[in-house]
């Protein structure tokens, strides 16, 4: 619902004109998986790690969207799954 609402307000243009008002780029990638091996990679190297190849890329775009494989809670019990 929230990223329909982005895009609904990101493309509506002006209303009645029938054209865009502005250009929007964006990034999409799949499944990222910040646990296993790369937390450990993560912990030593530091947080900004796993993205510096391609931060700069990233910054570019006005949206980025991914899918984060793993919870970021502090909340709840760890299951023991691969």
């Amino acid at each position: 619902m929230i990223l329909l609402t982005v895009f609904s307000l990101l493309f509506a243009g002006n209303p009645g004109s029938g054209s865009l008002d502005a250009n929007v780029t964006f990034c999409a990638v799949g499944d990222i998986l910040l646990d296993r091996g790369v937390r450990n990679v993560i912990a030593k190297e530091g947080v900004r790690y796993p993205f510096e190849k391609v931060a700069d890329f990233i910054n570019t775009c006005d949206l980025a969207f991914c899918n984060l494989e793993c919870p970021i809670s502090s909340r709840g019990d760890p299951l023991d799954k691969r």
